[in-house]
């Protein structure tokens, strides 16, 4: 067998260094360990033949950084909670490879700190805004309308942490508890939904069924 040369260890050396720093940056962001370096081949298990040509689908979601990083929202709905959040665990990590910093908050969970007016807590809500605002890129968990109440700011702090997001071209990526439907005006107002009840992107993402140069849809399927 051959040896190595110096430089052919430096590479390796190199590779290995970038391969754990990458991991790093997953478990930084809050990634399961058991969804940190999804295969391209599990994440086609979980996406839905009906909507998506999967095998094309999956190949530019794990080769073709673009595909992901000029989108402002990735928006994945259907299956259930596993397939949903195995999805954007697989699509986050990817684009934390690309030299990205990610982070992973539970949608109810950060909807509930927002709704809390305590100034003596260690992080207020104005700090966690602040905090959303800055990571390169940014998993919205599990988002479900019926969670936001009226007569709470929930909705205007999301707007807010949003907005920021749009402005910078940082990518922000929701799973939806409730399928995708698009309806029009007259049946939204028929069924007593606000276009806006819980903020004016999420509510807009609830509704957006087709893929944009904005917008990414994912739709997944129950295992």
């Amino acid at each position: 067998m051959n040896e190595l040369t110096t430089e052919q260890v430096l590479e390796r050396r190199w590779a290995r260094h970038m391969a754990l720093a990458i991991i790093r940056r997953g478990r930084d962001a809050r990634i399961p360990e058991n969804c940190l370096r999804i295969k391209e081949d599990a994440f086609k298990e979980v996406l839905s033949p009906e909507y998506h040509d999967v095998a094309k689908f999956a190949n530019d979601v794990y080769n073709n950084s673009n595909f992901l990083l000029k989108r402002k929202f990735i928006s994945i709905d259907g299956g259930n909670s596993e397939t949903r959040l195995k999805a954007a665990y697989a699509i986050l990590f990817r684009m934390i490879a690309y030299d990205k910093i990610g982070m992973y908050c539970d949608c109810v969970e950060t909807g509930h700190r927002f709704q809390s007016i305590r100034s003596n807590e260690e992080i207020t809500r104005n700090d966690l805004a602040e905090e959303l605002k800055g990571y390169d890129i940014l998993l919205i968990g599990e988002f479900d309308r019926t969670q936001f109440k009226p007569h709470f700011e929930t909705a205007e702090f999301f707007d807010e942490v949003l907005g920021h997001r749009v402005n910078y071209s940082k990518p922000t990526l929701v799973t939806s508890v409730s399928a995708i439907v698009e309806t029009s005006k007259e049946n939204r107002a028929a069924s007593g939904k606000s276009v806006s009840d819980a903020g004016r992107y999420l509510s807009q993402l609830a509704i957006a069924a087709n893929t944009t140069d904005n917008v990414l849809r994912v739709r997944t399927r129950i295992k």
